[in-house]
């Protein structure tokens, strides 16, 4: 069986890591360090403030944005994961649901301005499996917006880096996403005002006095992986994209790979009626094909995620699937797919 997500760590890393544990600075280092510069230069802002993993840093973006206890954050109610609402629970927010757009797993503008209130604080805007929400008509609102780029790391939106538009950006080096530090996250802001609150709040130690500090920095260990990660992510984006445009060749009625995107897993958008035979189909034939989402609150109120929670099934692109696994995967896919059964495919 084909894993649905497995990291790529090959010598390097384990060489990283390795000088690490001899060296005996686990914890706090010089990688540490080197690895914000190094990540701040990518994104072309000021050096990150890392972080334990990806939810620490939506935590700490959070309060880095000043968020106020009770304040409400918009966030769409379907994600894979619920770090989105847990963090803003977190941070002493109300977590407030939209609709995402028809057109991709994103926020809906339309349905973010219908909730926006006098206590709204924050729009925490995913962009889910690499697709780049529309950030011009939600920056547009006014409210500082929180990107979270657990999957999309090296996406671009006019050119300019995810993460870097609205005021925060949080980012996960969990061994599932796009770069893997064993584990990791990171918070990126072009205002330094906000790394600097998130700087402060993100560790206690070392400090003695009577404000509310957090335990989520990197460890040194976990760095100097992330270095190694970085170095090679113009060469993991350029894998998964290849292996995104391997299944679209398998469906060529239904076009390639959009640019700019990341290619986090290939979407199957499918016909109403016609998911689950799809996917009996594709779980007999031994594809590690899965349904995407669920809902963070009741789903009553939310039409176009309802679609995109019943009609949409994803496969994996990441870089450690071989040439050999990849075209055995498209090749079932293609006979699986039936007339009728797919709408498009992201």
């Amino acid at each position: 069986m084909i894993p649905q997500a497995r990291p790529l760590l090959g010598p390097a890393e384990e060489q990283a890591a390795l000088r690490i544990m001899q060296s005996g600075m686990l914890a706090v280092g010089p990688e540490s360090e080197e690895f914000e510069n190094r990540l701040g230069q990518w994104l072309a802002t000021p050096p990150v403030v890392t972080t334990s993993n990806g939810f620490s840093a939506l935590h700490l973006g959070l309060l880095a944005l000043g968020l106020k206890p009770g304040a409400e954050v918009i966030l769409p109610c379907i994600s894979s994961c619920s770090a989105i609402r847990d963090a803003v629970a977190a941070a002493g927010g109300v977590p407030v649901f939209a609709d995402v757009s028809s057109q991709t797993p994103n926020l809906d503008a339309a349905s973010v301005e219908r909730c926006l209130s006098p206590r709204t604080g924050a729009i925490l805007c995913p962009h889910h499996l690499g697709c780049v929400a529309d950030l011009d008509e939600l920056l547009q609102f006014g409210v500082p917006v929180l990107e979270d780029c657990a999957q999309s790391p090296g996406a671009l939106y006019r050119d300019q880096p995810v993460g870097t538009l609205g005021r925060v950006g949080a980012f996960s080096f969990y061994p599932t996403k796009v770069m893997a530090a064993i584990d990791g996250g990171a918070v990126a802001s072009r205002d330094p005002a906000v790394l600097a609150v998130a700087r402060d709040k993100r560790y206690y130690g070392g400090i003695q006095d009577d404000q509310y500090r957090l335990n989520y920095k990197l460890s040194n260990l976990n760095a100097a992986v992330g270095l190694v990660q970085l170095a090679r992510l113009p060469e993991l984006l350029e894998r998964r994209r290849a292996i995104g445009q391997r299944y679209a060749q398998a469906l060529p009625a239904m076009g390639g790979i959009v640019q700019g995107s990341v290619v986090f897993r290939f979407g199957l958008r499918t016909r109403p009626g016609r998911t689950q035979p799809l996917l009996d189909r594709l779980l007999q034939a031994q594809v590690p094909c899965r349904r995407e989402w669920y809902f963070l609150c009741p789903a009553e109120a939310f039409p176009q995620a309802r679609q995109w929670h019943d009609d949409f099934l994803t496969l994996p692109t990441y870089p450690a699937l071989s040439d050999e696994q990849v075209d055995w995967i498209a090749e079932r896919l293609a006979r699986a797919v039936q007339p009728g059964d797919l709408l498009e495919s992201i």
